[in-house]
């Protein structure tokens, strides 16, 4: 019993293996769900394709008017709509009278004209100035403001510029050195009564 069983479990791998095989386009052997996700793919569209194919004639039966007692009671259902036939009958029916000309269309109403009384038209004028008055203020003060920061950067570059020439001056006379190669005193104390003199002022 026990060898049957097992002739017969051998035999079903078999077979599922044979299967497998003659799909076509399938991977090797032991990849088998590629098979089955590929097959069930081709289900889902043809059972897609169907109900569309469905939805289609009971359309063309609610046109035509034939079984109309049939159609009526049943519901016409695609994806997460449901939407009965009387109610798609009369749109359709509405359709077909605005397309013969049946039923006038409701223009939509003009807008109506806006009529602006002289104080108005005032009013709007000096929005106009005030806003062109205080564009012209903030470029006036930015324009200041420019000029400002120019003549600070130029007071600042001239006096950097005396500085380095006073210095250039002092260490040249610093460095001015007497016969033997020794510094001459009579430049260093005159830097020093010149500094003390800066100091009382």
């Amino acid at each position: 019993m026990k060898e049957l069983g097992r002739q017969r479990k051998n035999l079903k791998d078999d077979l599922r293996r044979l299967k497998y095989k003659r799909v076509s386009g399938s991977l090797p052997e032991g990849q088998g769900y590629a098979d089955k996700r590929k097959n069930a793919a081709v289900s889902r569209y043809r059972n897609l394709r169907r109900k569309v194919s469905k939805s289609k004639q009971i359309d063309k039966t609610a046109q035509s008017g034939l079984g109309h007692n049939e159609v009526e009671k049943k519901e016409y259902s695609f994806g997460n709509n449901r939407v009965s036939i009387e109610q798609r009958q009369q749109v359709i029916s509405e359709e077909t009278d605005l397309h013969h000309g049946k039923k006038e269309v409701p223009k939509p109403s003009p807008a109506p004209e806006k009529k602006t009384t002289p104080a108005e038209r005032r009013k709007e004028a000096h929005r106009y100035s005030n806003a062109q008055k205080l564009y012209q203020e903030k470029e006036l003060k930015k324009h200041q403001k420019k000029m400002a920061m120019q003549e600070e950067r130029e007071s600042r570059e001239r006096a950097l510029g005396n500085y380095k020439k006073k210095k250039l001056e002092r260490n040249k006379r610093f460095n001015q050195r007497t016969k033997r190669g020794q510094p001459i005193m009579k430049h260093q104390i005159d830097f020093l009564l010149e500094k003390i003199k800066a100091q009382g002022d």
